[in-house]
């Protein structure tokens, strides 16, 4: 039996400095049957050149430049569109990977029949992760909405330490908000939790986040908190609307089975006699 393919999507833009190290932890992986998207978000320095050099040097890479710059959830979206996998997860071009982490998610999503798994994750500098007892952790779709929303845990809202299948999120067209630049990620697990019934993770730290010094992520201004806003908003929106969905057909579905029938079908002898007044 063929492997399945993993398809890893990497949105990059201006990462020159940082890029080497993501691409050989990516190429590198014990699980080799990947294809790798990468997409240039217009980068101005040597970003895409970088990533056109290592196209040619392992055929599982695919660059694609883009012609004006989207932000992240334009590029993720691109590569979705462009991904062939029967799985797909993502990296941040400055981030790092452990060589297993694709190996597992495979693995997990194989053994257990999954929609969603999730890894732990290290942030550097300092090399700090969660503390607590690395297991695999079946958990329900209100527990795992807890999780990703949550500010302390785990796993959290993001992408890139996290396995989903791509026949899902081509089934209901999910696709990443570009009209935001913060918790865009955080949207996009709720909505696929929201339509997906099989969850795992452990808190094994096979992903590297890269904190750059006076990234501009982590300075507050007045765009970054409407984003936010806005995120929560549609977030709980999507929740609630998911509640009255399934309020709505459990009420449906209780009444058909439960409802008198109000008409049977005529006797044989009924039909007879209509019959025969005509």
């Amino acid at each position: 039996m063929a492997e399945p393919l993993l398809t890893v999507i990497v949105p990059v833009h201006n990462v020159h400095q940082y890029l080497d190290r993501s691409l050989e932890s990516i190429v590198a992986q014990t699980y080799q049957n990947i294809e790798i998207i990468i997409v240039d978000d217009c980068s101005t320095d040597d970003t895409g050149k970088m990533a056109d050099a290592w196209a040619k040097r392992d055929q599982r890479i695919t660059v694609l430049h883009l012609a004006e710059n989207c932000g992240i959830s334009g590029a993720r979206n691109v590569g979705l569109a462009r991904a062939r996998g029967q799985f797909v997860t993502f990296a941040d071009g400055d981030d790092w990977l452990e060589p297993d982490i694709c190996q597992f998610y495979v693995d997990k999503m194989q053994q257990y029949r999954l929609d969603f798994v999730a890894c732990g994750y290290y942030v550097n500098p300092g090399n700090t992760t969660w503390s607590g007892k690395a297991k695999d952790t079946f958990v329900k779709k209100r527990p795992l909405l807890r999780l990703v929303r949550k500010m302390h845990s785990p796993i959290r809202g993001y992408t890139w330490n996290k396995c989903y299948r791509l026949d899902v999120i081509r089934q209901y067209d999910l696709k990443f908000d570009e009209q935001i630049t913060l918790m865009e990620d955080q949207i996009f697990n709720v909505v696929y939790v929201l339509h997906t019934s099989r969850y795992l993770y452990n808190i094994t730290p096979l992903y590297h986040y890269f904190q750059r010094p006076g990234s501009s992520i982590h300075q507050p201004n007045f765009k970054k908190a409407k984003d936010v806003t806005k995120a929560i908003t549609t977030i709980q929106m999507s929740i609630w609307r998911h509640e009255w969905q399934q309020a709505a057909l459990n009420l449906k579905n209780n009444y058909k089975n439960k409802a008198p029938r109000l008409s049977r079908p005529l006797s044989k002898d009924r039909n007879k006699e209509s019959e025969s007044k005509y």
